[in-house]
């Protein structure tokens, strides 16, 4: 187990703009998009590492984004998967994301976790917290793990306790736009975003 950090890392000097809620800044020393930590935790909770921009699946965002873009008729922000849709399968963009992936459905919106293809510090995150790589998730869930867009939070003694998917709130908000989730995406993945508002 990787012990939690004692304080918030401060290696980002300014915040050019926020991201899925979430505020990033370019690295002073090494150019590189970082979170950037501002305010205080939560009071129930000691610590985060907060999201490691470095391990964003940007390839699944872009794929998932421009299957939207040439399939639009299968896109609805509304609902996470409809499988009964007029157009075959309907899905928002985290439904997208875990199909595309791969994702097997045990039921319209259940996922097997044992189908994803995570990444090595994802399944760590996931067994650290007690959620392991067997069982079913919620496509949210799953797609928030797929893409990188969630954050371990520790407790007092520096044990994971569980993950939180605040960070891919707003890329899977129901009312997106298709302009709203270039945006999103782009941001997510270090490209420039234009000037859309927060």
């Amino acid at each position: 187990m990787t012990a939690a950090p004692t304080e918030r890392p401060t290696c980002p000097t300014s915040a050019d703009f926020r991201v899925a809620g979430i505020q990033v800044g370019r690295c002073a020393a090494c150019g590189q998009l970082a979170r950037v930590y501002g305010g205080r935790p939560p009071t129930d909770v000691k610590t985060t590492k907060g999201i490691d921009m470095a391990t964003v699946n940007t390839e699944l965002l872009k794929r998932t984004l421009q299957h939207i873009e040439d399939h639009p008729e299968t896109w609805d922000q509304a609902t996470w998967r409809n499988p009964d849709a007029e157009c075959g399968t309907a899905c928002c963009f985290a439904g997208w994301a875990v199909t595309l992936a791969g994702g097997q459905f045990e039921a319209s919106q259940i996922v097997r976790i044992d189908s994803l293809p995570l990444s090595g510090e994802t399944v760590r995150a996931l067994q650290e917290v007690g959620i392991g790589t067997v069982g079913a998730a919620a496509i949210p869930d799953a797609a928030a793990w797929l893409l990188g867009l969630y954050e371990v939070i520790y407790d007092e003694d520096g044990t994971g306790v569980y993950l939180d998917n605040d960070p891919s709130d707003d890329l899977f908000s129901f009312d997106n736009t298709l302009d709203d989730l270039r945006y999103i995406v782009a941001g997510l993945c270090g490209e420039p975003t234009g000037s859309a508002a927060d």
